[in-house]
């Protein structure tokens, strides 16, 4: 299992996160990249891209992190993550972008759950059975969530 180690600066927490999920990043990229070519998500993303640069710089710096770390267009990932920016326009439908974050949401919470049932497992695996049997059924199982949830 993979632990990320957050502890550098905002953009390098970023970066290594970015990294980490960029698979589920880049399967929704490109939906967002299409709507950046429509002037008014554009103009609304710039607008709140330069509220956020001088508020709260340390949330612009690890988004632009996480967007290099995922190598996407960070225009694209930040409107990935800002649903509202669809909301407010009157070009994207609200209930496309509604569905294309619940199915981000879903996504990531599955992989949260199918973690969480792995180490209740890993635990039971530990008390019921010996070292050598443990490392046999961790691999086994290993290889079913890699063809069922991983990919």
């Amino acid at each position: 299992m993979k632990i990320l180690r957050l502890n550098g600066t905002p953009y390098e927490n970023g970066k290594i996160s970015g990294r980490f999920f960029k698979k589920a990043i880049k399967k929704d990229i490109p939906f967002y990249e299409n709507l950046l070519n429509k002037l008014e998500i554009k103009q609304l993303s710039n607008s709140l891209l330069l509220k956020l640069k001088d508020k709260y710089p340390n949330y612009y710096e690890e988004i632009k992190g996480k967007a290099d770390g995922a190598g996407v267009n960070f225009q694209a990932y930040f409107l990935m993550m800002c649903p509202e920016l669809l909301k407010k326009s009157t070009t994207v439908p609200q209930s496309l972008a509604k569905t294309k974050m619940e199915n981000l949401f879903f996504r990531i919470m599955k992989m949260i759950i199918t973690i969480k049932i792995i180490f209740v497992l890993v635990k039971f695996i530990l008390k019921m059975a010996g070292l050598r049997r443990m490392i046999y059924i961790i691999c086994r199982m290993g290889m079913a969530i890699r063809g069922t949830v991983l990919e």
